[in-house]
């Protein structure tokens, strides 16, 4: 299955330091802050076992919503719903299960300051 993940940010949040690194919600599994070693185990995971990042990136702040009415392009500049929170990147995903998919997701650096939302992918 496959999962897109996305990276959440609020405006005025800390982001993750060394000195925040924790552990994974009822495990041990360390979690390092730095979003590098985080992709790095998972793209080189098993999409068959413990999952494996296919593509992913941090978003640059730019947002545009396209509508087209009455054979009108309408361009509207900044996101179109009000939240306190972004959507600072994305991840795909594949992982044998969406228990599998939160695990990887709680690994996420960006999990401990604001979330990730998991969605599934249809196929």
């Amino acid at each position: 299955m496959k999962f897109l993940f996305l990276i959440c940010a609020a405006q005025g949040r800390p982001t993750p330091t060394p000195a925040d690194a924790g552990t994974v919600a009822g495990t041990l599994d360390p979690v390092s802050d730095d979003v590098d070693v985080w992709v790095d185990e998972y793209d080189t995971g098993d999409p068959a076992r413990a999952g494996k990042r296919h593509v992913g990136n941090a978003l640059n702040g730019h947002t545009e919503t396209v509508r087209v009415r009455n054979g009108e392009i309408l361009v509207t500049d900044g996101p179109f719903l009000e939240s306190k929170e972004y959507i600072a990147g994305f991840d795909l995903i594949e992982a044998p299960s969406l228990e599998v998919a939160r695990t990887i997701a709680a690994k996420h650096p960006m999990a401990h300051y604001t979330g990730i939302e998991i969605r599934p992918l249809l196929e």
